[in-house]
């Protein structure tokens, strides 16, 4: 089976230094490369296909999980 990741925080793509981390260590990984976080029509549609998903402040709501059964690990991103 093959492993898809979706790096969903935009802090990613628009960090130079996370970006390019991110890229060398998870080059088939698909990032979201807008500026605005995603709401959960958005982020299903981002995620659909993923097993794995770094999130930021997306909505990780019932929804979301209902949405994507083959979502198998989630990271949140942040600090504080």
């Amino acid at each position: 089976m093959h492993k898809r990741i979706g790096v969903a925080t935009p802090i990613i793509w628009n960090h130079p230094v996370l970006r390019r981390v991110i890229s060398e260590a998870l080059p088939d990984a698909i990032v979201h490369q807008g500026t605005h976080v995603m709401d959960e029509d958005e982020l299903i549609a981002f995620l659909r296909g993923c097993d794995s998903a770094i999130i930021g402040f997306e909505p990780l709501t019932e929804k979301v999980l209902a949405a994507l059964p083959g979502l198998k690990v989630v990271s949140k991103f942040g600090a504080g």
